[in-house]
C-alpha cells in the first residue's frame, strides 16, 4: 500500500514538472499555482534542476499575478540555490525578473544592478542569447529614466542579436519596445514601421505571449493620431489575449484604455461596464491572493 501511494505521488510530481517544462517561460498565473504546490507539498522531493524550475516558474508567475513581493522572494530563493550549487548561468532568469518586478515598482537603481549583473554573468558565460534578452530589458529601464538614447541603443542592441538569432519573440519585443521610443518623441511614421514589422516576426509560438503588448502599442499609435477607432479594435483583440494565459497588470491597463476611449467619444454606458470588469478583475486577484495567503499561514 505505502509503495503503490509513493508511486502514485510521485507520478503527480512527474506530471506536474512535465507541464512546468513544456510550458513557455513567459508569465503564467497556472504556472504560479502549479508550482507553489510543488514547492509547498514536495520541495524535498525535488532534485536541485527540478527546484529551480519550479522556483522560477513561482517568480514568473508572480508577475501575472501582480505579487511583486512574492516574485522578489522566489528570485531570491532561485539565485540562493544557484550559488549554493555552484549553477552560475541558472541565475540569469532570477535576475532578470528581479529587474523587471524592481522596473515596475520604480525601483531603478535596484533594476539596473540586477541586469547589469545578469548581462556580466551572460558575458562571461558566452550567452548572446541572454544578452539579446537582458540589454532588452535594461533598456527598458533606461526608457523610464526618460534616457531615451542610452534606451533605443539597448533596443536596438537586442534587435540586432535577436534577428542574428532567430529569437523571434525577443525581436518583437525589442522592435515594439523602438516604437514605443519613437512614439515619446512624436515619430508616429516611424513607430508605425516598426510596429509592423514586429507583428510580422511573430510565429505560432510566440503569438499568444507577444501579441497583445503589439497590439497595445499600435493602439497607442492610434490614439496619438486620433484614431479611435483602430485604436479600440486592437485593444478589444488584446483582451482575451491577456486572459488566457491571465495578465493581470498589463489587462488592467487595456481595459482602462478602452474605458477613457469610450467615455471620450461619449460611449460613458459602456465605458463605465468596462471599468466594472476592471474593478471585478483587480477584486478577484485580491481575493485569490488572500486566499493564498491564508492557506500558507494555515
Amino acid at each position: 500500500m505505502a509503495i503503490a501511494k509513493a508511486t502514485k505521488e510521485q507520478q503527480h510530481i512527474d506530471a506536474e514538472l512535465a507541464y512546468l517544462r513544456a510550458a513557455p517561460h513567459v508569465r503564467s498565473v497556472a504556472a504560479l499555482e502549479r508550482g507553489e504546490a510543488l514547492l509547498t507539498e514536495h520541495s524535498r522531493q525535488l532534485s536541485t534542476d527540478e527546484t529551480l524550475l519550479v522556483l522560477r516558474a513561482c517568480a514568473s508567475g508572480c508577475q501575472a499575478a501582480g505579487r511583486w513581493l512574492d516574485g522578489l522572494n522566489f528570485a531570491q530563493r532561485g539565485q540562493e540555490v544557484c550559488r549554493s550549487n555552484g549553477k552560475s548561468i541558472a541565475r540569469i532568469p532570477f535576475l532578470a525578473i528581479n529587474g523587471n518586478i524592481h522596473l515596475f515598482l520604480h525601483n531603478y537603481h535596484l533594476a539596473v544592478r540586477s541586469f547589469r549583473e545578469a548581462i556580466h554573468v551572460a558575458e562571461d558565460e558566452n550567452s548572446n542569447i541572454d544578452i539579446a534578452k537582458l540589454t532588452l530589458g535594461l533598456g527598458t529601464v533606461y526608457s523610464q529614466l526618460g534616457e531615451s538614447d542610452i534606451a533605443l541603443s539597448l533596443f536596438e542592441r537586442s534587435d540586432a542579436l535577436s534577428s542574428e538569432l532567430k529569437l523571434a519573440s525577443n525581436h518583437a519585443a525589442a522592435l515594439n519596445n523602438i516604437a514605443r521610443e519613437y512614439i515619446l518623441a512624436g515619430n508616429l511614421d516611424e513607430a508605425q514601421t516598426k510596429i509592423e514589422r514586429a507583428l510580422k516576426c511573430l510565429n505560432d509560438q510566440t503569438v499568444g505571449h507577444w501579441l497583445p503588448y503589439l497590439l497595445h502599442t499600435r493602439a497607442e499609435i492610434a490614439i496619438a493620431r486620433g484614431d479611435t477607432d483602430a485604436a479600440l479594435t486592437d485593444l478589444h483583440a488584446a483582451v482575451p489575449l491577456l486572459k488566457q494565459p491571465l495578465n493581470t497588470p498589463v489587462l488592467l491597463l487595456v481595459l482602462s484604455d478602452i474605458a477613457a476611449l469610450l467615455a471620450g467619444r461619449g460611449d460613458i454606458a459602456q465605458a463605465r461596464d468596462t471599468l466594472t470588469e476592471a474593478s471585478e478583475l483587480s477584486h478577484s486577484a485580491s481575493a485569490r491572493y488572500a486566499d493564498r495567503s491564508e492557506r500558507t499561514v494555515a
